[in-house]
């Protein structure tokens, strides 16, 4: 249990460093953190979160393309420090490569760099408190992967994917990808190498049994909202829920009243015709006789006319999607 520290003041973590894998070529040329939502950079909203939610500063590992979210935030003028991997260092590593700057703070919310979500961190913060654990760990009942087996209590004892429990009281939840953890379990995170986060939270529990524990979020809000836009399926689907749905993430992603949403200087050709939800970036123009259905159109794109697309993410060059017909 972590009972070395009294210190209050808070420090925010954007893990920022990974690949975007599943949103390739497009991550290519853009790291995924900074794929907006409503034309909205998801970086941009996440910091503004953690700030709000009382980070003293924000601290981002960062590697594949790091330059470029750096030069974004530089236009933010927020309290943000960048630490640049050398090779990428997961989870676990990359925190540990921050530590030494993170020691200084009694208690640091994480957030992966690819969540949108109306979690509030106060209950979470307040819940890790109270029982001065070393990590607190934002769960959900729902969820393709759950992998966080916890009883009762919230007490975590074991992670990964079994057939039956060893315990009956002991259920499995899904990772949010947010947690609020002490500088105490900061000794447990590597330096320097590689490292998952599960593996640390095994050793802390093996030395320190009950120092982590998961809060399911829907126990304390049951009407908690929470996506991720790692894959171009989820990625439509965040901007579904806001345009059609009109879901409430955050209070810089207020849904319009139309399921469409036309960025600042972006163009749209009159008999263009769009159905389901669409998303125009700012600055992208939509060319004559197009038919757009449940699309994502990214800034600075130029939709050729006489074009079909449904359920796609355009980007300049190129389009992610499960249909196109050319008319």
């Amino acid at each position: 249990m972590d009972r070395s520290s009294n210190r209050e003041s808070v420090a925010g973590v954007i893990l920022t460093a990974g690949l975007g894998r599943r949103m390739r070529p497009i991550t290519e040329t853009v790291p995924k953190p900074l794929l907006p939502v409503l034309g909205i950079p998801l970086f941009e909203v996440i910091a503004e979160k953690l700030l709000r939610s009382g980070a003293a500063r924000i601290h981002c590992n960062l590697f594949h393309l790091g330059e470029r979210i750096e030069a974004f935030a530089s236009s933010m003028d927020r309290p943000l420090t960048f630490h640049h991997e050398e090779r990428l260092l997961g989870i676990g590593g990359g925190i540990g490569h921050m530590a030494q700057h993170l020691e200084r703070y009694g208690v640091i919310m994480i957030h992966n760099g690819d969540i949108v979500s109306n979690i509030d961190f106060a209950p979470v913060l307040r819940y890790h408190a109270e029982r001065g654990q070393l990590v607190t760990l934002v769960l959900s009942p729902e969820g393709p992967v759950r992998n966080v087996w916890c009883t009762g209590t919230g007490e975590v004892r074991r992670f990964g994917t079994f057939d039956s429990p060893d315990e009956p009281d002991v259920k499995a939840l899904g990772y949010t990808g947010l947690s609020v953890i002490s500088a105490g379990a900061l000794s447990f995170f590597p330096r320097g190498v590689p490292g998952g986060l599960a593996p640390i939270l095994h050793a802390m529990i093996e030395e320190h049994p009950g120092s982590v524990h998961g809060l399911d979020i829907s126990t304390i809000d049951p009407r908690y909202l929470w996506n991720e836009i790692g894959s171009p399926r989820s990625y439509l689907d965040v901007h579904r829920t806001i345009l059609v749905e009109k879901t409430v993430y955050d209070r810089l992603l207020p849904p319009p009243p139309l399921p469409l949403h036309v960025g600042e200087g972006a163009f749209v050709a009159p008999d263009a015709v769009w159905r389901g939800f669409l998303e125009v970036g700012p600055g992208a123009r939509v060319g004559r006789n197009t038919v757009l259905e449940n699309c994502v159109i990214l800034e600075g794109t130029a939709v050729p006319g006489d074009t079909s697309y449904r359920n796609a993410i355009i980007y300049p060059g190129g389009s992610l999607e499960t249909e196109r017909s050319n008319e």
